[in-house]
């Protein structure tokens, strides 16, 4: 893991807000309708993948639509997943970061956060406070491999948990994302945000303008 994280904004005072302690975790549906086309993902929240194995080839007349044979052939199989939690996410980036690249696209507002460790014992302990939320307040690398193949388990394929919110397109990759992901249940439906508070930041983040 980095041994630091830079997070960026569009304003200044979303940038002092941060390192007062005021940590904004947003839903990760919101990031589906983003204005902001170049922070738009309209698959975020939807991990997809492929595995090769026999599978079961329909045959169906196009005349009567009834099945005509059925035979298995080796190839593609796409594996797809949703879930009944929501997740809520604090967007971050590690330091193969190109700054000047990505402040452009998320704003030229950074703060660099020197103990991620730190800064996740604190939010857990403000997490206990919130009654939707489900198990401990993670922070977790991002994969940039929707849609690719995936190794599986063949008796058993499935997609890790993790990629319910942390899986994006290899065209994200430039943003060397990781996130603080908060997980809530059937309770969180509808909510867009969540403000953790935690006290001031000063001591672990550093003020950072391109």
């Amino acid at each position: 893991m980095s041994q630091y994280f830079y997070r960026f904004f569009k304003t200044n005072d979303r940038r002092d807000q941060f390192i007062s302690g005021s940590i904004r975790f947003v839903n990760i549906e919101e990031y589906k309708e983003i204005e902001d086309a170049q922070r738009r993902d309209e698959d975020e929240g939807e991990p997809k993948g492929k595995y090769q194995a026999d599978r079961q080839v329909l045959k169906i007349s196009p005349e009567t639509g009834s099945l005509i044979e059925s035979e298995y052939q080796f190839g593609d199989v796409n594996i797809s997943g949703s879930s009944m939690n929501k997740f809520f996410v604090v967007c971050m980036s590690d330091k193969g970061a190109n700054l000047q690249l990505l402040s452009e696209k998320f704003g030229k507002y950074i703060v660099r956060v020197n103990d991620i460790e730190k800064l996740l014992h604190l939010l857990n302990i403000a997490r206990r406070k919130i009654s939707w939320s489900v198990g401990k307040i993670m922070f977790t690398q991002v994969k940039y491999d929707r849609g690719n193949y995936l190794q599986m388990n063949e008796g058993d394929p499935h997609l890790p948990f993790e990629y319910y919110y942390a899986q994006k397109s290899e065209n994200f990759a430039s943003e060397v994302e990781w996130r603080l992901v908060l997980i809530g249940g059937l309770e969180a439906a509808g909510r867009r945000e969540k403000f953790i508070e935690v006290g001031s930041l000063e001591k672990i983040v550093t003020k950072i303008d391109l």
